[in-house]
């Protein structure tokens, strides 16, 4: 903003400095971009900075609008271009189908049709890309200016057509790593066939290991394979776009990563409606109707699967009935949720689908508190090498012992259930195990215990700005401090509890927080 200001005049930016800010950032701090911009504001003094900013914002156009006389950002970056041997201009010229901000090696290699390591290096050496070095799944990566970008996607538009073509081509490759990633995250989805007969060595491939390193290359990939829906779906990609935003959605639930879940669900479910694919959109009003049940959203994602279920295909109709019997049981509707639940259990029975049968047995044993039936769903989970099923019905037989004045006993699958969580870097579900692990630690006596088990869920729950888990923590945190006598400090957790239950509709929350602020009001009444 300070080389805007020199060349364009300090009292304009001063007087403007938000749409400066603007000019700034879409000029990505490049000198020569900057010192163009402020240029025409010097020769224009009749234009505000928010007129300039507004006309770079236009993607198709900045480059155009980057040229004042003898200077432009286009031409400067022409003369690096035509440096550079043919191998290395093909290769940027062809990232520039792709809007992410920046790529691993594998995705260079994909749109280029051949291994593109020497020629990331070399764009690296000669200033058009910058290494960034390696990620959190130990890949190179690469990012480069903006308007480097959209030079390669002009560049790409005259030399080759449309960047649909080299999406196609790379789309099998980004598609087929995903659906891999995916299907370690969920290694038996009911109805894919894959788990009526699983050998020892292939429950073994599953181990918390892969499934760890599966869930650090979709997070290192997560900004590339998001942009990269976009770009399918803006290249009319329509099947390769349902496909990817699928293929994505439980990492997104896993991670919490709410808004990325429902931009890629929204794009995807309107290429799914474009290519008629009735069991693609099936299965993203599926996935849209989990986030509106993560969210709260109960009526809307109960909407969404009754709108699913004549689409499903046959195999994914228990599945979807499943999902619908959640959503009634969140809803206090627990009859409905029941008989969802035993007919799903029959239906993944009848198909010899495991997975199916230990997702019902887990809903069903949940909704009546059978111990039973959740260590016949705990069973089916360990046969199938499933760590996640196995650490939530951990966690759920936790909860059902503390209900049942059995602390010691709840302890021992709590810590079970944890120890899978935080091997798998499963975050939230971890936050969750923590918020049981201070209830536990309360029944045991042991509030010291309690409170900072409840502290470090909060604070993970609000990292991740979910409301709900960061309610249960507060309400497990009031508990804590009651049973330390530091009761003002308790009744503004409790406070905060109430709040969040009240904001989001959550009635058997609101009332279990209400009672305990009944409580805390009432020590600190006797203290007083």
């Amino acid at each position: 903003m300070e080389m805007l200001a020199r060349v364009a005049g300090e009292r304009r930016v001063r007087a403007e400095p938000e749409a400066a800010a603007r000019i700034a950032v879409l000029c990505g701090g490049l000198p020569l971009a900057l010192r163009i911009a402020g240029s025409r504001l010097a020769r224009r003094p009749s234009w505000t900075l928010e007129h300039l900013a507004g006309r770079l914002e236009d993607e198709r156009g900045r480059l155009d609008e980057l040229s004042a006389g003898d200077l432009a950002v286009r031409g400067s970056l022409a003369l690096g271009y035509r440096a550079l041997p043919d191998r290395e201009r093909l290769l940027l010229r062809r990232l520039g189908a792709l809007s992410a901000p920046h790529v691993a090696s594998w995705a260079a290699t994909a749109v280029l049709g051949e291994p593109a390591d020497r020629s990331l290096e070399a764009l690296a050496e000669a200033g058009l890309l910058r290494a960034r070095g390696l990620d959190a799944s130990g890949q190179e990566r690469y990012d480069w200016h903006d308007l480097t970008r959209l030079y390669a996607a002009e560049r790409l538009a005259a030399e080759e057509g449309p960047p649909a073509r080299v999406l196609a081509a790379a789309g099998g490759e980004i598609l087929d790593r995903a659906r891999r990633a995916r299907a370690l995250l969920l290694p038996a989805e009911p109805g894919s066939g894959r788990t009526v007969a699983r050998t020892a060595e292939q429950a073994a491939d599953l181990d918390t290991a892969r499934l760890r390193e599966s869930a650090r290359w979709l997070a290192a990939e997560r900004g590339f394979l998001v942009a990269t829906v976009a770009d399918l779906q803006r290249a009319g990609l329509d099947e390769a776009t349902w496909r990817l935003a699928f293929y994505l959605t439980p990492f997104f639930e896993l991670g919490g990563h709410r808004e990325d879940w429902h931009a890629v669900v929204e794009l995807g479910l309107r290429a799914a409606r474009r290519t008629g694919h009735r069991h693609g959109e099936a299965l993203l009003l599926r996935s849209l109707a989990d986030l509106h049940r993560t969210e709260g959203r109960l009526e809307e994602a109960a909407d969404l699967l009754q709108r699913a279920l004549p689409l499903a295909e046959a195999h994914e109709v228990p599945r979807t009935r499943h999902r619908l019997g959640l959503v009634r049981l969140a809803q206090g509707r627990r009859p409905e949720a029941e008989a969802c639940f035993v007919a799903c259990l029959a239906a993944f029975s009848a198909a010899g689908d495991r997975r199916g049968r230990a997702d019902a047995l887990r809903a069903l044993g949940g909704s009546r508190r059978a111990e039973d039936l959740l260590h016949g769903s705990l069973a089916v989970y360990r046969e199938l090498g499933d760590p996640r099923g196995e650490a939530a019905v951990s966690l759920d037989l936790a909860g059902l012992y503390l209900d049942r004045k059995r602390p010691s006993e709840a302890r021992e699958r709590a810590e079970r259930g944890l120890g899978l969580v935080r091997r798998l870097g499963d975050r939230l579900p971890e936050a969750a195990g923590l918020v049981l692990m201070a209830r536990v630690a309360l029944a045991e006596g042991r509030p010291d215990a309690a409170r900072g088990a409840a502290e470090e869920a909060l604070g993970t729950f609000r990292e991740y700005a979910d409301r709900r888990g960061a309610a249960r923590a507060l309400l497990a945190l009031a508990a804590a401090l009651l049973d330390l006598d530091e009761v003002a400090e308790a009744v503004d957790a409790v406070s905060g509890a109430v709040g969040e239950f009240d904001a989001l509709g959550d009635r058997h929350g609101l009332a279990e927080a209400e009672e305990l602020a009944r409580e805390a009001s009432r020590r600190r009444g006797l203290r007083v």
